[in-house]
């Protein structure tokens, strides 16, 4: 692997982790303030959202196989739910 790939990603993964961190606290936050049941739902499917983010990067920094198909995968899961919600 070309040194200028493996930059490339090293920081795809570390986005791919600030993304994680980011959607958690979203729906932690959520959760915490919202007033009804519907609310709280959307922010508890936020937040498993956002900890399934850290494992694409996770399998992005150790270089597994699938591990963009998987990035991809869980992006578009967290685009869609946050567009929709």
């Amino acid at each position: 692997m070309s040194a200028n790939l493996r930059a490339r990603v090293l920081l795809l993964a570390v986005l791919e982790l600030i993304v994680g961190g980011i959607v958690v606290l979203g729906g932690a936050a959520l959760v915490n303030l919202s007033t009804d049941a519907m609310g709280m739902s959307l922010g508890v499917v936020h937040a498993i959202l956002g900890l399934m983010a850290f494992s694409p990067g996770y399998l992005l920094l150790t270089g597994k196989a699938g591990a963009r198909t998987l990035t991809l995968g869980v992006d578009a899961a967290i685009i869609a739910f946050s567009a929709v919600s």
